[in-house]
């Protein structure tokens, strides 16, 4: 689970490399220093929210409670009141769902999705 949140910092990361092509001294000035994590933050929490939205509501509260909250996947469980192995299947769908979605916004940005027609 961790590992997904890596994946989806470094998706963030390479997003935010591939908008900032500069053209111009003036443009590379504008931009954040490395030190300034502030704006990059932002965005990284942007793309998160984004790809956690595409999630159904209960396996992306069971998602945030596990990975973002630190709570064991049988405390989850017992707080919703639901099996500890419902809790550990829709947090397994979570995970496939949102590498799924990741992997369809890469290909989006490498234009590598093939359209009909």
């Amino acid at each position: 689970a961790r590992e997904l949140l890596q994946v989806v910092r470094n998706q963030s990361i390479g997003r935010l490399r591939k908008q900032r092509a500069l053209t111009s001294l003036e443009e590379a000035e504008k931009l954040p220093t490395p030190g300034d994590l502030t704006s990059r933050e932002v965005e990284e929490n942007a793309f998160i929210s984004h790809m956690l939205a595409t999630l159904p509501q209960v396996e992306r509260d069971i998602f945030v409670l596990h990975v973002q909250g630190g709570l064991k996947l049988a405390e989850i469980a017992k707080s919703m009141d639901i099996p500890a192995a419902t809790a550990r299947w829709r947090f397994a769908s979570a995970r496939k769902h949102l590498k799924a979605a990741l992997k369809a916004e890469e290909q989006r940005e490498n234009g590598t999705i093939l359209r009909k027609g």
